[in-house]
């Protein structure tokens, strides 16, 4: 790459230079030598090209590929010197002055180079502070993410590049030093064929500040005097970029008096010991107590020390903490609780409850294992005694239950009296299975079907044939209703006890297991209908007559076998469809071959074989067409 295509892509060139002179009068024109040893671009390699170099009007082209050396007259002490193009139109000097200071043993200096098509040029010629006095620190001066060291006596010239583009450039910067910020807009503009804008930076001077000995807790409010306002910090220790000037400055701290005093920040660092009595602080409890002839007595959790509240006392002064308190009054339940006490009013309500006078209630049931329940009205409480038993109850009306197995149920109110006794007394009679087998034939709903199971008599002896199997199907049909009505554990329980009661009964038992199997609305009560009708194949554990043990089983199977095929129709997981009806069919092959190996079918087992055989086919179908 040449030195042209180099620096036409707006690359930094720094020329080095040697400067020899010899002198023989500082007053007089002296021949003095400049020799240009070589031209380093910024990375320090070492370019090719020619440039120009006009010293005292003359230019000098040179050559960058080798040793140059210009002899010129200089009078005096300094050299006027200007760099420009030459190959390089375009280009002008930006470092160092544009005169050197001349000494005997000469000067080596560092030349940069810069497009001066799209450049704009800062003279920053002093910087002055918040009293317009000029300012002899050194600032950081940022422009377009660089960062110049700015000496405000001397000032400096800045080169920043301009965006073609643009028709104008509004150019952003940041001033930063030691105990100095920038308090202007930050922004200048130039014209489209500008190139130079001469600046002059003000600058506010700020302070530091730094509370020593500081307690954990505390606030610090600073007022500036000049500005007419306050800042507000909490737990603070260091503030930095205050403007500088008087101030009011307050500490409040928990436990100390407040330091107030008026300081002095100066530019830079500042720092204040805090100093400051430490105090007792108080808080105010206001106290709002129903009724107003309660006790009360408020204790400092810290120190045990007791401070109790006279009956006329709107309020008690104390010093801040944690505090418990407790209050009482005849016919009044006691109360207590806590409060935390900080500097201020703090609130404290109580209002105690009065207490409720009880009344009384006997139980005294006949007989005495009979099972009694006891409700509240108001509050739907309940409550279970034992008969003989004294109870203490709120006032208010009660609803008690009574029941027992075999025994007629009562049912009825009882009203409790503030400071009075009431009683519940109850012989329940014996329940007759003509009479109950009357009561069981009017239940209509589950609720009178639960409350006959639970007093149901134990079996009389010597009953009939005939009222034998009416007390068994009125026992059915109450089944029907619990289940039906959602029931289904005493709905089973009824039928256990009906198979175990009498083995001619089994039908009553396939009745429900083929209801349940047909009724099933998910797979969980399909499951249960399941554990339903197993027991009753296989291992046989009812002692059904051996006429009918094979009748039983056949129709337990099939039923059984049925419940896989509900299964389909239960089942929403699609990507299982295929096996649940495998396992359908699988089943009722099952069942089929079962009844074939049986000679003389009844009519009802023939049409269950039949119908088995329709399902599989059915099955069959709906896989060969669509269930995979």
């Amino acid at each position: 790459m040449t030195f042209y295509h180099i620096v036409t892509a707006g690359l930094k060139i720094i020329l080095v230079m040697y400067l020899s002179l010899s002198l023989s009068s500082c007053s007089q024109k002296t021949e003095a030598n400049l020799t240009i040893i070589s031209c380093i671009d910024q990375d320090g390699e070492i370019l090719t090209g020619t440039a120009e170099v006009r010293i005292n009007g003359v230019l000098h082209e040179i050559d960058c590929s080798a040793v140059n050396t210009i002899s010129y007259k200089i009078a005096g002490d300094r050299i006027p010197l200007q760099f420009s193009g030459g190959e390089m139109p375009g280009y002008v000097l930006i470092s160092p002055s544009e005169t050197l200071p001349i000494g005997e043993s000469g000067l080596e200096v560092e030349l940069g180079f810069r497009s001066t098509a799209n450049m704009i040029e800062i003279v920053i010629n002093t910087c002055l502070d918040d009293n317009e006095l000029p300012v002899d620190d050194v600032l950081k001066f940022t422009v377009d993410d660089k960062t110049y060291n700015i000496n405000c006596p001397d000032g400096k010239r800045i080169f920043v590049e301009k965006d073609q583009s643009e028709s104008d450039r509004g150019i952003e910067y940041a001033v930063a030093g030691e105990g100095f910020r920038y308090s202007g807009d930050g922004s200048i503009s130039f014209r489209e064929d500008q190139k130079q804008y001469y600046l002059t930076l003000m600058v506010e001077s700020v302070a530091n500040l730094s509370i020593n000995n500081a307690p954990d807790a505390y606030t610090v409010a600073l007022k500036n005097e000049n500005e007419n306002r306050t800042l507000f910090f909490e737990g603070q220790d260091y503030f930095e970029g205050l403007p500088t000037g008087r101030y009011l400055l307050e500490i409040e701290a928990e436990g100390f008096e407040t330091l107030s005093e008026t300081i002095e920040l100066v530019r830079g660092d500042n720092a204040i010991t805090f100093v400051s009595a430490p105090v007792i602080a108080t808080g105010i409890i206001n106290f709002d107590i129903i009724p107003e002839t309660a006790n009360v007595s408020v204790t400092s959790i810290a120190t045990g020390e007791e401070f109790p509240v006279q009956s006329n006392d709107q309020s008690l002064a104390l010093p801040v903490g944690d505090y418990s308190w407790t209050a009482d009054a005849d016919d009044y339940k006691s109360e207590s609780g806590q409060i935390e006490l900080r500097r201020g009013e703090s609130n404290l309500n109580i209002t105690l409850q009065p207490i409720e006078v009880m009344g009384e209630l006997v139980v005294a049931v006949r007989p005495a294992n009979a099972n009694i329940s006891v409700r509240n009205t108001s509050n739907n409480q309940i409550i279970q005694p034992g008969t003989n038993e004294l109870l203490q109850l709120t006032p208010g009306v009660y609803e008690y239950d009574i029941e027992l197995a075999g025994f007629n149920s009562r049912t009825g109110t009882v009203e409790i009296r503030p400071g009075s006794a009431s009683s519940i007394t109850a012989t329940l009679s014996e329940v007759s299975i003509l009479s109950f087998i009357d009561d069981m034939q009017q239940a209509r709903s589950i609720t009178d079907a639960s409350r006959l199971l639970r007093s149901k008599p134990a079996q009389a002896p010597g009953l009939s044939a005939e009222n034998r199997l009416r007390y068994h199907n009125e026992l059915y049909r109450l089944a029907v209703i619990l289940y039906e009505g959602g029931d289904i554990r005493d709905a089973v329980n009824v039928f256990e006890y009906l198979v175990s009661e009498d083995n001619a009964n089994f039908q009553a038992r396939l009745a429900l297991g083929n209801h349940l199997v047909r009724s099933a609305s998910n797979l969980n009560e399909l499951t249960e209908a399941r554990e339903f009708i197993r027991p009753m194949f296989g291992s046989m554990r009812f002692n059904y007559p051996p006429n009918d043990r094979q009748r039983v089983e056949l129709t337990a199977r099939y039923f059984y076998a049925l419940s896989y095929y509900e299964q389909i129709r239960l089942t929403t997981d699609t990507d299982r469809m295929g096996v649940v009806a495998r396992q359908a069919i699988s089943q009722l092959r099952d069942v089929h071959a079962r009844f074939s190996e049986v000679d003389n079918l009844s009519s009802d087992l023939q049409n269950y074989k039949n119908d088995t055989l329709n399902l599989i086919q059915v099955v069959e179908a709906d896989i060969l067409f669509g269930i995979n």
